[in-house]
């Protein structure tokens, strides 16, 4: 945040987002490198110095839940990441038809984790 502004970055070819936002001292990066099935892959060039992660879960597509656990379950084996802290959001729980918190969390086994 620059004289109460909120910097957005958007790359070249539009695959993620850099959000930096500095206030006191503090300087808080935040990369949204997205969720299709083509970027994946390159998740893991984004591992390195991660300090947290938040999985951003549709709570309007119960099809994809199955995916985003496995998804979930990749990325907490990954070396760089077992001791990141973790924030899952459900996203779109404005919607009628969302899954509700308890679902996603019980789809996702979070409980497990």
């Amino acid at each position: 945040m620059v004289d109460g502004t909120f910097h957005f970055h958007q790359p070249l070819y539009l695959i993620f987002s850099i959000y930096i936002q500095t206030q006191d001292g503090f300087k808080l990066n935040v990369w949204d490198i997205g969720g299709q099935k083509a970027i994946r892959p390159y998740w893991k060039n984004y591992y390195e110095n991660t300090d947290g992660l938040v999985f951003v879960v549709d709570s309007s597509d119960e099809e994809r839940l199955n995916e985003c656990t496995e998804e979930l379950n990749a990325l907490l084996v990954e070396e760089n990441l077992m001791k990141v802290p973790v924030l899952v959001y459900a996203n779109k729980q404005d919607l009628d038809f969302a899954a509700e918190p308890e679902e996603i969390m019980n789809s996702l086994k979070l409980s497990d984790i």
